[in-house]
């Protein structure tokens, strides 16, 4: 969609309504509303959005080895502590502001009022953009991120795979893969704000370096050759988040499932890996094991993929603002919004099928089950850190996870028995009657 919107140069779609939103049993919505309230209100992760918005969740993930580090290469970065929530307020924060009527209020207002990195006010960095161009790209000055995110929001690039596609540019370069003429002259190394805004304002304009950065990791690993891919950090040509799998070895299943690549939000396998969201009427999602073992995790991605289908696939519930929920208040919330009577299990079986129609439409795009593994950059244990020697096998958790689902081990595709049982003839005939 977005290509067709850029070749007819169309900017912008902009609509305002003027009817309300209905809601199917009023009454009864804004009397539970006032109990759920009253758990946001408890809610210590709710507590910290507020407080510190997404980047609340950067100084545990520095320590625990969740960061991602010099595109993927190092465990430890003292530095890093200089882009934590204090330096975040101390530094650039000028305001909050929050989506409709959303009591969790986690996004940032910036400002940087003079010197080399001044924007107006304006969103300020999440997260993944503070971990991207301070982590990959070990850069210590939360100033300079939120420059770069102005420059970002303003040209409508994508600061997960744009920062992840300059770090892995920056290990090429390191390592002697590729000089300065295959980066257009730019010296790009870990550490350089100047060489990384260079290439940064050069990405939308698609000049020089830009345009090499413009076609994403995996499309400039075929360019190099063999050697590029001991450095990429893609799963189905997308890069991965600022989650690490080495210690939290549910996400190795999480992004090599994931059907659009390599995504923390595709289920609900990194927020309840995580210990972000909890669902206790679902067995799967409660006991999962230890974090860095392969046992449960197959059966923890499937439900968290079935119930995910629902929640952030379908009800558009936002992850931050439903991880205060439990499943009976998530449904019970989208039954009375909506006039369905649906319960959990209902939830579960549709999400099922939901979870089976993508993965299907992915087959017929040409995906098997080599695509589902992840890069041997994710998969290489580091030397230091929290997650010294830790790394998943994830052969070992997809062999179990392709029994569950009823997938060939080889083509990736479900079994036709699986798609009879619930009812996706079309996609049946589509898969093996051509």
């Amino acid at each position: 969609m977005g290509v067709v919107f850029g070749s007819k140069k169309l900017k912008a779609v902009v609509v305002q309504g003027n009817e309300p939103v209905q809601i199917a049993k009023p009454s009864k919505y804004k009397e539970y509303l006032k109990e759920i309230f009253e758990v946001y209100k408890e809610n210590p992760t709710m507590a910290a959005l507020k407080d510190s918005g997404s980047n609340s969740s950067y100084d545990l993930s520095l320590q625990t080895g969740d960061l991602p580090l010099r595109n993927w290469s190092k465990g430890v970065w003292p530095e890093g502590d200089l882009l934590g929530s204090v330096k975040y307020k101390d530094k650039i924060l000028v305001g909050i502001e929050t989506c409709y009527s959303c009591p969790v209020a986690c996004k940032r207002v910036v400002e940087i009022k003079d010197g080399p990195y001044k924007i107006e006010k304006g969103p300020g960095p999440e997260y993944e953009t503070v971990g991207e161009f301070g982590g990959m790209l070990q850069i210590a000055d939360i100033e300079f991120i939120a420059y770069v995110n102005d420059i970002a929001n303003r040209m409508g690039f994508d600061t997960i795979t744009a920062g992840s596609t300059i770090a892995f540019l920056g290990d090429l370069h390191e390592n002697g893969v590729i000089d300065k003429s295959f980066l257009h002259g730019v010296d790009l190394k870990f550490g350089d704000k100047d060489a990384v805004l260079q290439t940064v304002k050069s990405i939308a304009d698609r000049t020089g370096i830009g345009e090499l950065v413009s076609l994403g990791s995996e499309r400039i690993a075929n360019l190099i050759g063999e050697k590029a891919k001991d450095y990429i950090t893609t799963v189905k040509g997308l890069e991965a988040p600022m989650h690490d799998p080495r210690g939290n070895f549910a996400l190795a299943l999480g992004y090599g499932l994931s059907v659009r690549g390599a995504c923390h939000v595709s289920s609900l396998v990194f927020p309840v890996s995580s210990g972000f969201m909890y669902f206790p009427e679902i067995p799967e999602l409660t006991d999962f094991g230890d974090p860095c073992s392969e046992k449960l995790k197959p059966e923890l991605a499937v439900k968290a993929e079935d119930f995910g289908m629902f929640f952030n696939h379908s009800a558009i519930w936002c992850i931050f603002g439903g991880a205060a929920l439990n499943a009976t208040q998530v449904v019970t919330l989208f039954n009375l919004v909506t006039g369905f009577d649906y319960s959990l299990e209902d939830i579960l079986k549709r999400g099922e099928k939901i979870w089976y129609l993508k993965r299907g439409v992915d087959n017929l795009f040409g995906i098997e089950s080599k695509d589902d593994r992840l890069p041997k950059k994710l998969k290489t244990p580091l030397s230091e850190g929290f997650t010294q020697d830790l790394a998943p096998n994830d052969e070992k958790m997809l062999s179990k996870y392709y029994k569950l689902r009823d997938i060939d081990s080889i083509t990736g595709k479900p079994s036709k028995e699986k798609l009879v049982s619930i009812v996706l003839s079309d996609l049946l005939q589509l898969l093996y009657e051509g």
